[in-house]
């Protein structure tokens, strides 16, 4: 039997995946539809049945889930730059909407997830500035 966290995991790389890699047009759209409406819908349902691991609430696993999803950055990054939007804020908006995230949970993954770009980005202005400094070359504001 696959954890819950690991298979609603599972589901959502599908669906970046898919968004990632749909061809532009009615494709994209499809799978767009999918991964913010239709799955968040299917949780839902989900959320009502009892789970086999009564030491977890089903909240927690969406939340454990998103915390794992977290981690794969270069996935969400390329969502993100596929569908030009902040894909996984999208999702998360909805999670929460339906019922399936706590507020606190919503805030705390979602500045995980910028704490994680500004780290990146911070990190890749470092590296430049240490390329011009090894090149001689000055730098202008």
């Amino acid at each position: 039997r696959i954890p819950g966290p690991l298979f609603i995991l599972e589901i959502w790389k599908a669906c970046f995946t898919g968004l990632i890699e749909s061809p532009e047009g009615t494709e994209e759209l499809k799978w767009t539809a999918f991964t913010f409406l239709k799955i968040p819908q299917v949780l839902l349902r989900l959320k009502k049945y009892p789970q086999g691991d009564k030491g977890q609430d089903f909240t927690e696993e969406v939340n454990n889930a998103f915390q794992y999803l977290l981690k794969l950055t270069p996935l969400l990054d390329k969502a993100d730059q596929r569908c030009n939007c902040d894909c996984l804020g999208m999702l998360l908006q909805e999670c929460n909407k339906l019922g399936l995230l706590s507020d606190s949970n919503t805030e705390s993954l979602t500045s995980k997830r910028y704490g994680l770009f500004l780290f990146r980005a911070l990190e890749r202005f470092h590296i430049f500035l240490d390329i011009a400094s090894i090149c001689n070359c000055p730098i202008r504001f």
